[in-house]
Formats: structure tokens, C-alpha cells, sequence
């Protein structure tokens, strides 16, 4: 019997893997295969036939148990653990120009334009690329410049 190796696994992706090299019946009957996570609100595995598959859903570690059985009820587990690593945020879409009046502010919402996936708080920086310059203050973007 092969050990099945550790994995990291981004939220969202998943990978396969056959079952069948990682375990032997020695009496040559076939086996079939399940597979279990211990924590299914980051990691979720299942198989079919052969074939696991393993998918990531939030940051988090699992541990998954991967079972191969014969018709005679016998068994044998192996478990490989999976990392779900905290994710990047998203930007969600262009931002739109704001013209500011002479002396005046603006005010941008940001939640609408960046997602973490993890369900972290975000953080927020700004910059300009002329003389005004700008804030964030509680995740609202304002312009402080006076022309």
C-alpha cells in the first residue's frame, strides 16, 4: 500500500486522484473506495469508483480518510491531509471616475469593488496620480484636496 501525500488546495479548485494504486487486496478481490473529511465547511471529498475527488472551499485544514473495501467487508484507510490556504481578495469590477468639485469631497464606497473569499475584513489603501491626494477612512475613499 502507497501513502497518499499531503496537499494544499486554493478555495474553489480540486484535484483527482486514483485510489486503486494507493491500496491492495491481497486476496486480489476488488475493492471500492469512499472518502471522508473531518471538515467539510473547508474540505469536501468524495468518490466515484476509482476516482477521488478532493475540493476546496474555505481556508482550513482537513483530514481526509479515504477507505478501500472488499465484498467480504474488510477494509483499510489511509488519510492525507489538505490545506486550504487563506485566499487573496478579489477586485470585482472597474471603478468609476468621480469628478470632485472645486474645494469639495467625494465619497466611494469600497465594499462593492473587492470580495475576500475567506470572509476576512478588509483593509484599504488609495493613491492619485496628481496633485490630490485621498483617504479612506472606515472603508469609504474621500477626496480631501482643495483646488
Amino acid at each position: 500500500m502507497n501513502s497518499i501525500l499531503s496537499q494544499t488546495l486554493t478555495a474553489g479548485k480540486r484535484f483527482k486522484v486514483r485510489a486503486s494504486p494507493d491500496f491492495e487486496d491481497p486476496d486480489g478481490n476488488p475493492l471500492r473506495y469512499n472518502a471522508v473529511s473531518d471538515n467539510t465547511a473547508s474540505v469536501r471529498a468524495g468518490t466515484d469508483d476509482h476516482l477521488t475527488t478532493v475540493r476546496g472551499v474555505v481556508r482550513g485544514d482537513a483530514r481526509i480518510t479515504v477507505r478501500g473495501s472488499d465484498p467480504d467487508g474488510l477494509s483499510a484507510r489511509q488519510a492525507v491531509s489538505v490545506t486550504v490556504p487563506n485566499g487573496e481578495p478579489v477586485a470585482m469590477g472597474p471603478h468609476p471616475s468621480q469628478a470632485v468639485p472645486n474645494g469639495g469631497t467625494v465619497a466611494v464606497g469600497l465594499s462593492h469593488f473587492f470580495y475576500d473569499s475567506d470572509g476576512d475584513p478588509l483593509t484599504h489603501a488609495a493613491s492619485s496620480s496628481g496633485p490630490a491626494t485621498a483617504r479612506i477612512p472606515t472603508g469609504v475613499l474621500t477626496d480631501v484636496t482643495s483646488f
